[in-house]
């Protein structure tokens, strides 16, 4: 059996997503894949690699998921409660008994494209349990990249109660001709970002605000109109969190504007210029950052 997730970007309502505020996320072409097979031993057999390199593995004696064996103690007790959560929900608890999985990212994990949320979602896929309660069991996020990780197209996301509102989109293409992403250099840690953020953080006014620069940014018909909302949108990011927009803090001399995606700090940026693609190009280019990649190089259309 072979199991397929996808990676994510998301593009607006970053923290606001958690109140409430509709979102835009960019289900990408990166991802992870799962492999089961069957062993001979009493154990489940698991091995993480990223571009073909192996960077984790454990091995878990069953029903309790205790750790037999480990590279590393961390991410096997994290890996023990994500399964044991997911094997409680299921309605074959002992799926997973003398199996060996192999997971592979096509991608650096370094990069924040949902390393934790693919996982999230294969192991709900292997036992056949809902991903968004998986997720809200063993998570304090809102759970919209867990989502991405079966979506092969651009959505809304919105968190109602305890579930959430999904619709695809369309992105105009003043965007889709002109994004550039840009890998900044350093992993954000999404628990982290979030942490401390409560409802008192959030006001009704700002998360309406938000959700209205949402659909803005899926109405606008020019480069222009999209530099405007983007602008906007940082304000209002850089309010709730007591921070600089990106651009100001590395890019200020840069024609046009720059998009923190997700958690602030590092991961990707949106670069959107009115001179266009290879103006922004040679701009990052000459930041030194990498990767870099045009929309339709990340992004996930359905065909």
């Amino acid at each position: 059996m072979t199991l397929r997730a996808n990676g994510k970007l998301l593009l607006t309502a970053e923290y606001f997503v958690l109140a409430g505020a509709t979102a835009i996320v960019l289900p990408v072409r990166f991802g992870q894949q799962l492999t089961v097979s069957s062993n001979n031993s009493s154990t489940l057999e698991w091995n993480s690699y990223s571009n073909n390199t192996l960077w984790f593995s454990a091995k878990f004696s069953l029903p309790s998921f205790t750790i037999v064996s480990t590279t590393s103690q961390s991410v096997a007790e994290n890996l023990a409660m994500l399964l044991k959560t997911a094997s409680n929900l299921s309605l074959n608890p002992n799926a997973l008994l003398s199996k060996s999985i192999r997971v592979d990212a096509d991608f650096d994990l370094q990069w924040g494209l949902g390393s934790s949320s693919t996982l999230t979602s294969l192991v709900a896929q292997l036992l056949n349990v809902d991903a968004f309660t998986l997720h809200q069991q063993t998570s304090n996020g809102s759970g919209y990249d867990v989502i991405a990780a079966t979506q092969n197209s651009p959505f809304s996301f919105q968190l109602n109660s305890n579930t959430h509102i999904t619709k695809p989109v369309g992105l105009p293409q003043a965007l889709t001709s002109n994004a550039v992403f840009a890998y900044l250099g350093k992993k954000q840690s999404s628990a982290a970002s979030i942490k401390g953020l409560t409802s008192n953080n959030f006001s009704k006014a700002d998360i309406e605000s938000v959700s209205a620069l949402s659909n803005a940014f899926m109405q606008a018909q020019s480069v222009a109109q999209l530099v405007d909302i983007i602008d906007s949108h940082e304000v209002m990011i850089a309010k709730l969190i007591g921070s600089t927009p990106i651009k100001q803090k590395r890019f200020a001399d840069f024609n046009g504007t720059v998009k923190s995606l997700g958690a602030w700090g590092g991961d990707f940026a949106l670069f959107i210029s009115p001179l266009g693609m290879e103006y922004t190009k040679r701009y990052i280019a000459g930041h030194n950052l990498n990767p870099v990649f045009g929309y339709g190089d990340i992004v996930m259309e359905r065909e």
